[in-house]
């Protein structure tokens, strides 16, 4: 098919930072002849963090990269999509996977011998075969491995390492030939690899239809990754876990970017005009709400350390936790909002900023219905919790792996989500506010009603099928809170819930492993009469409740799963009725 353009995608990375010469001498006379525009994905600023396995800047830098992609084809019209450069196998396997197959993705691999990106021949004489394919079909919930073998065979003992229970394991490889680098060598043989691909996947669809995720173990080029990631199609609801391989690492197969239907929807819909306007506007009223905390710490100071330098309404209604760090020693006039989009919400500490995505910006917005002064809420509720994560040493250089610990991360959000409702509520009410019983409880309402708000503005798009547990039980946590203080009868009541972090949690719904995190299926359960939630209450007693007709947990997960907020506030309704009937 004719395009009437080229866009180039310039790869530069700390594998290869291809130049712009390599680049023009990659081109084909007929590609030279063609309107050029160029877009460049440079990932060397990652390369500690992928070293250290934290894969997540990448994978937003990569989703955002696709995301411009897309959107100069949408404002540009069609093109050709060449990809020059060479980098990691996930980040290659994440780039494709998020421009799907819709637009084919062409590359040429480089040649060592000639010092090129080329291919050496016109046409290709390589055939592929996939061996351990299962002959019968099994529906059950598990995990498949997908080993592809181009340039280097890939171990066993890696892959059991990784992923020790699996339904099945399947390997695609050269057919009469051993794997090595250089063996692709024309486009031709790209397409026939493409093709035994796309048979594979199409294969453990028939046979292994309830598969959970995809472990893909992929030893081969540029060429290779960028094919079989396109191939993937995320959009259909499989879940592919991507490794990175150093033979010198222990080990040597390590967990890297998880692909997930979710990350495509971000993908799929480039920020409009106005959108963009949302989020520079909304960058000014994050600014204003770094200057809201910088000038309450300042005042707080006086009044000695957390917690006395609290409003007598909040410190002398019941003690709350003493080993925190005052807010004044954590934040920073010097601290400021970054004025461009980032592809992760963060804090640099070598530059002073805070870095915020465009789209998290205009998320906000659409929860806080366009009102500034809601926005700016949203804001404070967002700073004053990640300020406490640097006191409790959560930080971008520890948070390696931790969601290898997910009760120690729910407890350390929960206590900072605490620490957040108490400085919001200390804020309004210095504000002049009446600090009377009932107007100090619905404060506490609306405070942890923002931080839920705040929580949302995290999660992609609906409908979003799998979460992971820590995340999910986030949320349980401060939706019972808030309804247990929406009914509590004083203050003190309401500062004994608020700082005590509560235990309740949904058995039923399919669990699954990825990496270093336990994920939950919301449409898959395990039994129906497994279904069932249960809480600790104020009296240190076990409740469980049972699903049922004015209890509905299926309707609480498929509100989960559809953002339907107003399901979620009715189901806790329901809960504390049932709950206060049994004391």
């Amino acid at each position: 098919m004719a395009h009437p353009r080229l866009l180039i995608l310039h790869g530069i990375s700390s594998i290869r930072a291809t130049g712009e010469a390599e680049v023009a001498a990659a081109l084909t006379d007929d590609e030279r002849r063609l309107p050029q525009m160029t877009l460049r994905l440079d990932t060397r600023t990652h390369e500690n963090s992928i070293a250290s396995g934290y894969w997540g800047p990448i994978d937003a830098q990569v989703r955002a990269f696709a995301s411009e992609v897309l959107a100069n084809l949408e404002e540009h019209g069609p093109a050709a999509l060449l990809y020059v450069g060479i980098d990691e196998v996930p980040t290659l396997l994440a780039l494709s996977a998020f421009l799907s197959d819709e637009h084919r993705l062409a590359c040429r691999d480089y040649d060592r011998d000639q010092e090129v990106f080329h291919w050496p021949d016109k046409e290709g004489a390589l055939a592929f075969e996939s061996i351990g394919v299962p002959a019968e079909a099994l529906d059950v919930p598990g995990d498949v491995v997908l080993r592809i073998e181009l340039s280097y065979p890939v171990q066993s003992r890696d892959v059991h390492a990784a992923v020790p229970d699996r339904l099945a394991d399947i390997t695609i490889r050269p057919k009469g030939a051993l794997p090595r680098p250089g063996l692709v060598r024309a486009q031709t043989d790209v397409e026939a690899f493409r093709i035994e691909v796309r048979r594979v996947l199409a294969e453990i669809e028939k046979v292994r239809p309830s598969t959970r995720t995809i472990h893909l173990f992929l030893a081969g080029p540029v060429s290779a990754c960028l094919a079989a990631g396109q191939e993937l199609r995320l959009r259909n609801g499989r879940r592919v876990q991507t490794y990175r391989y150093r033979a010198k690492d222990s080990p040597p197969q390590t967990p890297a970017i998880l692909l997930t239907p979710e990350a495509t929807a971000y993908v799929q819909a480039p920020l409009s005009d106005d959108e963009l306007s949302i989020a520079r506007s909304a960058r000014d009223i994050w600014s204003q709400a770094l200057t809201d905390i910088n000038d309450h710490a300042r005042k707080l100071r006086a009044d000695g350390a957390w917690p006395s330098y609290l409003v007598p309404a909040l410190k002398d209604a019941r003690p709350c936790p003493t080993e925190l760090a005052s807010i004044w020693e954590l934040v920073n006039e010097r601290h400021s909002i970054a004025s461009d989009d980032a592809t992760e919400f963060r804090f640099d500490r070598d530059s002073r900023r805070w870095y915020l995505p465009d789209r998290m910006l205009v998320a906000m917005y659409q929860a806080a219905n366009g009102d500034a002064s809601t926005v700016q809420r949203l804001a404070r509720a967002f700073l004053w919790h990640e300020y406490l994560h640097e006191y409790q040493n959560l930080t971008e250089n520890t948070a390696t792996g931790i969601g290898s610990f997910p009760n120690c991360l729910e407890r350390l959000d929960y206590i900072a989500d605490a620490y957040g409702t108490l400085h919001q509520v200390d804020f309004i009410l210095r504000q002049g506010n009446a600090s009377d019983e009932q107007n100090v409880l619905e404060m506490f309402r609306d405070a942890i009603t923002e931080a839920i708000d705040a929580f949302w503005t995290f999660e992609g798009p609906p409908p979003n099928r799998f979460w992971q547990t820590r995340r999910l039980r986030r949320y349980l946590n401060w939706y019972w809170r808030r309804e247990q203080i929406i009914h509590a009868k004083s203050v003190g009541e309401a500062m004994y819930l608020l700082c005590e972090p509560p235990v309740i949690e949904i058995a039923g719904p399919s669990i699954s492993t990825d990496a270093r995190r336990v994920y939950v299926d919301l449409l898959r359960i395990r039994s129906p009469e497994m279904l069932e939630l249960a809480l600790v209450d104020r009296r240190n007693k076990l409740q469980r409740f049972p699903t049922s007709t004015t209890l509905s947990i299926p309707a609480l997960l498929e509100a989960f799963r559809l953002r339907d907020r107003r399901g979620i506030d009715r189901f806790f309704g329901a809960l504390y009725d049932h709950a206060r009937q049994r004391i």
